[in-house]
Formats: structure tokens, sequence, C-alpha cells
């Protein structure tokens, strides 16, 4: 009878997601589904590694004076963390998913760590009776020092995942237990979704430092056309289950755009997205994308975009243009997906549909406001272009993804697709002391060489920036290999481990009959006029529409004069009635305030920065109101 009883006990553990083990020196260790995560033989030991390691993470990070440590293992390891007051002088948390365990590790540690208080654990319980009296004094002792370094704020320092997004939002050390991470998927998956925000939000930091002046003068300057534009969120799986093509403008494009173009006339043909760099090298073969994206800040951007619009002006005032009229209409019209903070010179000529994205900038979220309408979703920004391409397939909801153009290095000596933009303009600009040639060399070598495997097995000419494009995009192949297929065709240039690599854009093409491939009446049809996006109502002719908007800005350029009047004079006792206005106006200066949430404290520099950072925005504002006004 007893021994049906234990196995039934049995059955019901490995049934049982969570559930106790008790170690060889008395400890109870948490299990999900049977694996443990903190050693059976001594959990004590392991717990003061976990701690040593940490130590190390952190001398190996000085400037980190937060961190998020993802898992728990049980409340001992806690425990031991506390009592060595390694970060005492750290803001710290805990993530822990599993409730059983996080319900465990506050009713154990708010008991002063009495081990005999964990679920399954009573054998503990009946070895408590044979503990010398010294070693219980000596944990009495231990659980009164715990309770009160920690026990009153215990329950703040363990947090969900909703919570440990807020906790991200500043610098911090994310460290994963290894006990957690090996006991289950889920602990994994948690970490990496943690880790790829922490390191957007870092990239975004440093685009912030870089970019943050050119940015600010961008966003005012496109505030009147992503006014009238589209939202990134009407083209949320648009195209479910379709193909896509994503044209860069690596060396390699020139030579597949005819097979490109063949391809577009067939029916239900894929979509095709063109970075801005490629949309004149598409163009002049006969390819007419049916997204194109424009990302960079910098001015030199016009030249991709000069002169190419999707608008019947443009295709009218071509006399040389002897493409059939039946054909014209046939032919794709191209949407422009505009960052806000894109070149405003970029956007001067289009007349197209045009679509603006989200943007980790904090003054886009205001003036997208000024209009009452809330910020689009963001793409992924990974340093190029390309890579909020890729994204944005995703966002379409295509699961047959080609890359094409996506050399990530020079071949055959060239930087960019034959007819890009930026090499004919070196047809201007040449000169006896200045070929092209000499350009093609200077672009080459500016960046410290750095040598990737090519598709041939030997390796091709790339550079440092290219390298982190590189590894972008492999680390995205691996993880997004269960939500599309990745394919590339043959560039000659960098190689990448977890995409099919094709010859040709008609081996790709034919290949999609062998996987699952969605029916003609399943997709969408593709159509980037006005008319194939919701409705929405016109400002331009509402006049309280426009005199609300007026009177935003107008707010909006109160708050900046009255934090800027209290900037030398009641700066720290006041700062908090204008944080909202203060995150915007200092966004280049993100250390800085991080340093004043922290210790409450700022330097003459600091202020200074600030008080430059004011006069800009209102000299933008004033000039936005005028152009509105006029």
């Amino acid at each position: 009878m007893e021994s049906n009883v234990d196995n039934l006990q049995s059955d019901e553990a490995k049934n049982s997601r969570v559930t106790w083990k008790e170690s060889r020196n008395g400890y109870s260790v948490p299990c999900i589904f049977g694996k443990a995560q903190a050693s059976l033989y001594d959990p004590l030991r392991e717990a003061k590694r976990q701690i040593e390691a940490l130590t190390n993470e952190l001398s190996a990070h000085p400037d980190l004076k937060r961190v998020l440590i993802v898992g728990s293992t049980g409340p001992l390891f806690l425990h031991e963390l506390i009592k060595s007051n390694l970060l005492r002088s750290y803001g710290w948390a805990v993530i822990e998913p599993e409730a059983e365990i996080r319900e465990a590790v506050l009713n154990s540690l708010e008991h002063g760590f009495n081990s005999s208080l964990l679920p399954g654990n009573s054998k503990t319980r009946e070895n408590d009776h044979h503990k010398d009296v010294s070693h219980r004094r000596e944990e009495s002792q231990e659980s009164e020092t715990l309770n009160k370094i920690a026990v009153e704020s215990l329950s703040h320092l363990l947090l969900t995942e909703e919570e440990a997004n807020r906790f991200l939002e500043l610098p911090c050390l994310l460290y994963p237990l290894r006990g957690a991470m090996q006991s289950h998927a889920d602990y994994q998956e948690l970490f990496h979704r943690l880790n790829n925000r922490a390191q957007r939000r870092q990239i975004n930091r440093n685009t912030l430092d870089r970019f943050g002046a050119l940015w600010m003068r961008n966003l005012y300057g496109n505030a009147l056309s992503f006014r009238e534009s589209r939202s990134l969120n009407e083209l949320k799986d648009l195209h479910i289950g379709r193909p896509v093509v994503i044209l860069g403008a690596g060396p390699s494009l020139a030579q597949h755009l005819p097979e490109l173009a063949q391809l577009q006339t067939q029916d239900n043909p894929p979509v095709m997205i063109a970075v801005d760099t490629a949309l004149s090298v598409c163009h002049l073969h006969g390819l007419h994308p049916h997204y194109a994206l424009t990302v960079d800040p910098q001015p030199i951007n016009f030249y991709h975009l000069a002169g190419e619009s999707s608008s019947e002006n443009r295709q009218q005032n071509h006399p040389r243009d002897s493409e059939p009229e039946t054909r014209r209409h046939q032919r794709p019209e191209t949407t422009l997906i505009a960052d806000p903070s894109c070149s405003p010179l970029a956007l001067r000529r289009w007349t197209g549909p045009m679509v603006s994205t989200g943007n980790p900038f904090p003054l886009a979220e205001k003036l997208f406001q000024f209009w009452n309408r809330e910020l689009p979703d963001q793409l992924s920004y990974g340093g190029s272009v390309s890579t909020n391409a890729y994204d944005l397939a995703f966002y379409l909801g295509c699961k047959e993804i080609l890359l094409v153009g996506q050399d990530l290095g020079f071949s055959h000596t060239r930087v960019h697709a034959r007819g890009a933009a930026l090499e004919e303009l070196w047809s201007f600009r040449e000169s006896r002391l200045h070929s092209r040639e000499t350009a093609n060399y200077r672009q080459r070598f500016a960046i410290p060489v750095v040598p990737l495997s090519s598709e041939d097995g030997k390796w091709v000419h790339s550079n440092d920036k290219l390298q982190v494009f590189h590894q972008w995009f492999s680390h995205r192949f691996e993880s997004d290999q269960h939500r599309a297929r990745i394919s590339l065709l043959a560039s000659d240039g960098a190689s990448f481990k977890n995409a099919t690599l094709f010859h040709s854009a008609w081996d790709w093409w034919n290949s999609l009959g062998m996987v699952s491939h969605p029916t003609d009446e399943s997709v969408p049809e593709i159509s980037n006029s006005e008319d194939s996006f919701p409705e929405r109502d016109n400002a331009d002719d509402d006049m309280v529409v426009r005199d609300v908007t007026l009177k935003n800005i107008q707010m909006f350029l109160d708050q900046v004069e009255s934090l800027g009047d209290i900037v030398h004079d009641s700066f720290l006792s006041r700062w908090q009635e204008y944080a909202s206005c203060l995150r915007i106006v200092g966004a280049p200066l993100q250390k800085e305030i991080e340093a004043l949430l922290k210790e409450e404290s700022v330097s003459p520099e600091f202020l200074s920065g600030i008080q430059q950072e004011l006069t800009k925005h209102k000299v933008l504002l004033r000039k936005l109101l005028a152009r509105i006004g006029a």
C-alpha cells in the first residue's frame, strides 16, 4: 500500500511543472518538470560561485550601477546575495517567471530563510530536531540580519516581465543565472527577450548621442510631411503569407534586376521592398518596388530619391519613356515608408503615397501628439536601412523572404550597385585630380578592413561597419528560422549560415512550390494607392483641427520657455515639474539626465547644455508655428 502511495506521489511530481527536491546538505531546490535549477549535491556552494561570477561581471562593467538578475533558483541564492552585501550600492532586482518559485522565495525570506518552510521539504523538518544549538543560534542571527536588510522591500525586488521592461529603461547589467537557464527553455526565451530590449535601448541611446541634433532638426523639418502621411500600423499583416523580395544596394543587385523585373510581371508576384539607395537602380532596369524605405538622417540621402516619384506628373514629363500606356498603369505604385527623422530633402520631391514609422527620439512622439495622432510602430534598427527593410517583411506578415544585393562586402571592388545615385554623382564631380576610381578606393579603405568569409569559401573585402550589419543579420537569421524561410541570391559577398543560397531569382521562385505557399484566394491583392488604406479625415481643410494643433504647439513652447527660466535659478528644486519637457529637450544628454535621476545633482556643463537645447527648440518651434499658420 505504501509503495502505491509513493508511486502516486512520484507520478504527480512528474506531471507538476514546479516540484522541489532536497539536496544532500538539506536545502530545497526548485525543479522544472523534474530538472533541478541548482546543485542537488551542494546548492550553497553553487550560490557562492554564482555570486563570485556576478562580482567579476560587475568589475568588468564599472560604469553600470543597476543589475537585473534573470531567474532566482530558489531562496538560497538570494539569501546569500543579500548576506554578501555585494549589491548594497547598486539598484537591483530579480525577475522570476514561475509564480510558485516566487511565492516560495517571498515566504522563505520573510521568515528569515527557514528552510523547513519550503514546499516539499518534510525531511528537513524532521532533521531540524537534530541540529545542534549553535547552528540554530547562528541561523537565527542571520535571519534577523536578513529581515532588517531586505524583507521590507523584498516584494519590490521580484519583478514581472512588464516591470522588468521598465527597469531596463536605464542602463543595467542583465545577469542570467546558469541553473535557471538550463532548467527550461522559458527562462532562455525570457532572457533573450529582455536582452534584445536592452540592446535595442542601448543602440537607441548611442544613436541619440551621435545624431541627436540632426534628428531634432529633421523631425521639425518633416513635421508637416508626416502629419499628412499614413501610419505604419495600417500595413500590419497586410501581406500575410506572401513571398517578399528585399532589394539592397550591394554590388550584386544590378546583375539580378533583369530577372526580378520579369518576375514582377508574373501572376501573383512577390512583394518588392527596396531600400532608398537601390531605388534608382531598380527603375533603370524597369523594376518598380511596392515599397521603398528611407531612414538615414544625412542630407546626402536626397540623391537617392531626387526625381524618383511615382506620380502621374513624373510619368508624363518624361518624353523619352516609350513604355506603353497600358504597362504604365499595370506597374505598382511605390509607397515610400519614411522614418520621421529622415532627411527632409529626401521627401521634398516625393508625391506618391507615404507611410511614417515610429522613432525612438522622444520628440517624435510629441510631434505626433500635436496632430492628435499616436506614434506609429517602430521597425528594428540595426544601423542600416536594410535591417529596417528586413524587419518590415515580418511586419507585413511575409513568410518567404529573399534578400538581393546583400553583399556586405566590396564585391569586385565595387561599393554600390552599378547605376546607384552616389556612384553616378561622381560623373559630375570627377576631375583630373579627383577621379571616381580614387573616390571608390577611399570609400573601401576609409574604415579598417575586416575580411569576412565569402560564398565561395574564401574571403571578401569588408570593414568594421559592414561586419556589424553581418552580425545583426546572422543573429536575426538564426532566431527567425521558425518564423519564415530566409533565402539569399548569390552575390560573391559575405556568406550566412542560416539562409538558403540561390543562384537566380527563378530558382527561388520555382522552389516556392515545394514549401507551404498561400493560394491566390488567401493573399490580399497588392495595391499601394491611397484607396488601399483605410479612409481617414482630411485635416487640411478642418480649421478646428488646425487651431487645436497650433494651440498644442504653443503650449509646448510655453513649457520650453518656462523650463529655460529655472535652469540657472531653481533647477534642482523644480525640475520635476517639467520632467516630460526635460525628457524631450534633454534627449542628447541622456547620461547627465540618468545621473540627475539617481543622484539629484547636476554639473554646470549639463545646465549649459540644457540651455543650448532649449534655445534650439524655441527657434524650431516658432518656425513650425509660422509654417502652419502661413
